[in-house]
């Protein structure tokens, strides 16, 4: 009788033990699950504010470009359209003026059209 009592005694301390293991393994994969949720939120707001700051700066170029665009067009008609119809010839004085207008724009707003991303002379970017 002491024996069945030792047997039954052993199978419940078992049958706990078993219990205990596999609350305590769910507690794990929650935990798990929980880390990996955090970590993919985390990861997600990074992205999100690293291209809310792409997009800034590339707002910012942008404006800075058309100011370029809007200077260069100024040239443009100064020295094509508008030296046409005042009937001025296309000799060598339109050249070197024309040439001059645009170097000197240039220098202005060549800046505007380097890479946001890079800082050397070799970060050109397509317009």
């Amino acid at each position: 009788m002491e024996h069945n009592v030792q047997n039954e005694n052993m199978h419940q301390q078992i049958t706990a033990a078993l219990i205990a293991a596999f609350v305590s393994f769910l507690g794990v994969v929650v935990a798990i699950a929980s880390a990996r949720w955090t970590i993919i939120s985390a990861r997600e707001k990074l992205l999100a504010d690293a291209q809310a700051l792409q997009q800034n700066l590339l707002k910012d170029v942008l404006a800075k470009r058309m100011e370029a665009y809007a200077a260069l067009w100024k040239i443009i008609i100064t020295y094509d359209l508008n030296w046409l119809l005042e009937g001025k010839q296309l000799d060598g004085n339109w050249s070197v003026e024309f040439l001059r207008e645009l170097n000197a724009c240039n220098a202005i707003t060549a800046s505007s059209f380097r890479s946001p991303y890079m800082s050397d002379s070799s970060s050109i970017a397509p317009a």
